[in-house]
């Protein structure tokens, strides 16, 4: 059974999970368009990716994530450290329940119909095999 998400749990997440902050704020940020990550501002009124508020802040965080993953080699849940995952926190909270939500159920469903999917080609082997009863 797939976990039902919801904006109370997705809080939750952020609120205790370091690696969640940097990851959401990622995923706000790959919905940017082209022009908004390079100017870290938002242009397009698309309802995805940072609000004007966030854009100049959540861009920063970004590439604070992406430099200390690349740069540095730091592991994922170590990159934002202080006032900055504090800061990331709070902008990724603010998107908890629409995109973030969005995001984690269509993962959800993804990961359920790929369990699904191998579990029909294990069940067909095996039922090739003469292992099934």
């Amino acid at each position: 059974m797939t976990k039902q998400w919801t904006k109370a749990a997705i809080v939750d997440l952020l609120n205790s999970n370091p690696r969640a902050v940097e990851r959401a704020l990622l995923a706000i940020y790959a919905a940017q368009t082209a022009g908004e990550q390079l100017a870290g501002t938002t242009c397009e009124q698309n309802g995805v990716g940072f609000t004007g508020a966030d854009a100049n802040t959540g861009t920063w965080l970004v590439q604070v994530v992406i430099a200390e993953g690349t740069a540095k080699g730091r592991p994922e849940g170590q990159r934002l450290r202080g006032k900055a995952l504090e800061m990331g926190r709070r902008i990724a909270k603010h998107y908890a329940g629409t995109q973030l939500l969005r995001a984690a159920k269509i993962k959800a469903a993804a990961d359920a119909e790929e369990a699904a999917s191998v579990y029909a080609n294990i069940y067909a082997v095996e039922a090739a095999e003469g292992q099934v009863a």
